[in-house]
């Protein structure tokens, strides 16, 4: 069997077989998919756009479970994260959700939203890592 190694080329995250003839992404946790999804948005949901994202995340954790795929977090994904944001934002806790403070914070602009998004969702990583 060819061995497969994680490499980043031209800027993006894959995996390349040893004869280098290859690159597919495979996706071990959630983290993983989100990184991967960050590099090209608008070619999982057309545009870059906090608001679809929000969607799009939804309908992936459903369908993912829902055929019975199961990922690798040693932290579930996005557990804290909420909370989080409130506290980022100093917000009281509320029904509001993560994307909708960081949308009315970024004076809805979808673009630097998702930005701002993966900013945070990035020091999270960290957080909950340690």
């Amino acid at each position: 069997m060819e061995e497969i190694k994680p490499e980043i080329r031209e800027g993006r995250m894959g995996w390349v077989s040893g004869s280098g003839s290859s690159t597919a992404f495979r996706v071990k946790d959630e983290y993983d998919f989100i990184d991967i999804f960050m590099l090209k948005p608008g070619l999982y949901i057309g545009s870059r756009s906090l608001s679809k994202f929000h969607a799009f995340w939804a309908g992936y954790v459903v369908g993912i479970r829902s055929v019975g795929i199961e990922l690798e977090p040693e932290v579930p994904c996005f557990i804290g994260f909420n909370e989080y944001i409130e506290i980022n934002y100093n917000e009281s806790p509320s029904a509001k959700g993560w994307a909708t403070i960081i949308l009315e914070n970024e004076g809805y602009n979808e673009a630097d939203a998702l930005e701002v998004f993966y900013d945070h969702l990035l020091r999270f990583r960290n957080i909950t890592k340690e």
